[in-house]
C-alpha cells in the first residue's frame, strides 16, 4: 500500500486543532478585552435598603480606596442572590475610583435583617446564551431599614453629607489647585452638591456629628463669611412647579440675623430663617417666566433658638403652604395655584441663595427634596427616625 504523504496523523491533527482553538479563543478575549485575572485590589462597601414596602431594594456602592476599577466598553453587573442587574450609574464613565458612590434601585424583594449575597462583576463578551463576567467583589450583606420608611415616590434629591464624591480642583485662599469634595445625591438623580464658597476651606471642621452620622458645618471656625453648596443646571430635575416638599435637619448658631437654608432654582423658591428667628418660605406662584407672579411669604409660629436641632419641613400641594417643626404642623396658609417656573436654568443652593447671601451659620443634615407634598404621617415617621439622636 502506498502512503499518501499529504495525509496527517490523528495525533498531529488533534494538536493542530488544539492550537487553532487556543489562538481563536485568545483572539476573541483580546478583542473583547476580557481576561480571567485576579480581582482588582479595590476596597468597596455595599449597603442594601428596603424600598417600596419591601418590593424593591436600594443598593449603595461606595469605593473606599485601593486600585481603580476600569470597565470601559464593558458592563458592570451586580448580583443579589444570583439575580443579575446592570449597575449603570458608572457605565458611561467606565471606572470606579476612591470616593465614588453609586446608587441603584432594583426590583428585588427584600426585608430588614435579610442576608443577601452581593457580587460585583465586569462583563463584556456574550458567548452563546450567556455573558462572561469577572467577579471582583463578593460578600453577604444585611438589608437595612430604608431611611425613607414610606414609598420613595417623587424623591428628587437626597443628601446625607457623609457620601463624598471624587474631589474637584478649585481656587481657594490663593491656591489654584485646592481639592474640595462633592456630595453625592443618593436619590440617583444626579443632583450632586459642589462646594461654592471661596473664602475658606478646612476639612477638619467642615464635618461634625449630626443627627445621623456626619452633618455639614456651614460656617466652620476661621471662616469670615461661611460656605454654601450648589447643584448647577437642575431646572426640571429639582425645581417642581405643582407640589413639593423640602425637609432638613438644622442646628442654627445665629437666629437673630436672616439666613438662607435652601433655594430651589431661584425665582422665589426660597426657605430661610428670618430676622425674628422664624422659618420662612417665600414662593412665587401663578406666573410664567415672563409674566407677573404673586409672591407668597409664610412664616412659622415657632421662633427658633440657637444651638438646638430642629427638623424643618415645608410642603406645598397646590393649595396650602405648610411648615412643620419637629414633626408637627406649625403653620398653614391657603395659596392655591402653581409655582412659577424659573425663566432660566438656575442652580439649587444650600446655605445661601442666588445672590450668594445671606450665608447660613450652623449645621445641616439629612436634606431631601420631593416633587410631592409628604403627608403628616410620613413627616411624623421621618422625624421619629432621628429624634432620639439629638440632645
Amino acid at each position: 500500500m502506498i502512503r499518501d504523504s499529504r495525509s496527517v496523523s490523528p495525533i498531529v491533527g488533534l494538536i493542530l486543532m488544539v492550537v487553532v482553538t487556543v489562538i481563536l479563543v485568545t483572539a476573541i478575549f483580546k478583542i473583547s478585552n476580557v481576561y480571567f485575572q485576579s480581582a482588582p485590589n479595590a476596597i468597596l462597601d455595599v449597603e442594601l435598603f428596603t424600598v417600596d414596602n419591601a418590593n424593591a431594594t436600594k443598593i449603595v456602592v461606595k469605593d473606599l480606596g485601593g486600585d481603580p476599577i476600569y470597565f470601559k466598553n464593558k458592563r458592570l453587573f451586580i448580583y443579589l442572590n444570583g439575580h443579575r442587574f446592570d449597575f449603570h450609574p458608572f457605565t458611561e464613565r467606565g471606572y470606579l475610583m476612591a470616593g465614588d458612590v453609586g446608587v441603584l434601585v432594583v426590583p428585588f424583594a427584600s426585608k430588614v435583617g435579610q442576608t443577601v449575597n452581593v457580587k460585583l462583576a465586569i462583563g463584556g463578551m456574550t458567548i452563546f446564551s450567556g455573558e462572561w463576567a469577572t467577579v471582583f467583589y463578593s460578600k453577604d450583606v444585611t438589608v437595612q431599614k430604608s431611611r425613607i420608611p414610606s414609598i420613595e415616590r417623587g424623591l428628587l434629591a437626597e443628601w446625607h453629607f457623609e457620601h463624598r464624591y471624587p474631589y474637584e480642583t478649585a481656587f481657594i485662599q490663593g491656591n489654584p489647585s485646592a481639592k474640595i469634595p462633592r456630595f453625592y445625591d443618593l436619590s440617583g438623580n444626579g443632583n450632586h452638591l459642589i462646594y461654592g464658597s471661596y473664602d475658606y476651606w478646612n476639612s477638619d471642621t467642615m464635618w461634625v456629628r449630626g443627627v445621623n452620622g456626619l452633618a455639614l458645618n456651614f460656617k466652620p471656625k476661621g471662616s469670615a463669611y461661611g460656605a454654601f453648596w450648589s447643584v448647577d443646571w437642575i431646572t426640571g430635575k429639582c425645581a417642581p412647579t405643582k407640589s413639593f416638599t423640602v425637609e432638613l435637619w438644622i442646628y442654627p448658631r445665629d437666629t437673630i440675623s436672616s439666613h438662607t437654608l435652601i433655594e430651589l432654582g431661584a425665582y422665589y423658591r426660597w426657605i430661610y430663617i428670618d430676622w425674628g428667628g422664624k422659618i420662612t418660605a417665600e414662593l412665587g406662584i401663578n406666573g410664567t417666566a415672563n409674566a407677573p407672579q404673586t409672591i407668597v411669604t409664610v412664616s412659622s409660629n415657632t421662633v427658633l433658638q440657637p444651638y438646638h436641632w430642629y427638623y424643618v419641613v415645608v410642603t406645598y400641594d397646590g393649595k396650602y403652604v405648610k411648615i412643620y417643626i419637629n414633626g408637627k404642623l406649625d403653620k398653614s396658609e391657603y395659596h392655591p395655584g402653581y409655582i412659577t417656573p424659573p425663566p432660566y436654568d438656575y442652580p439649587i443652593y444650600l446655605g445661601s441663595n442666588y445672590g450668594n447671601s445671606p450665608y447660613y451659620d450652623g449645621l445641616m443634615d439629612e436634606v431631601y427634596v420631593w416633587d410631592r407634598a409628604l403627608t403628616p404621617q410620613e413627616i411624623k415617621e421621618r422625624y421619629e427616625m432621628f429624634a432620639g439622636n439629638i440632645g
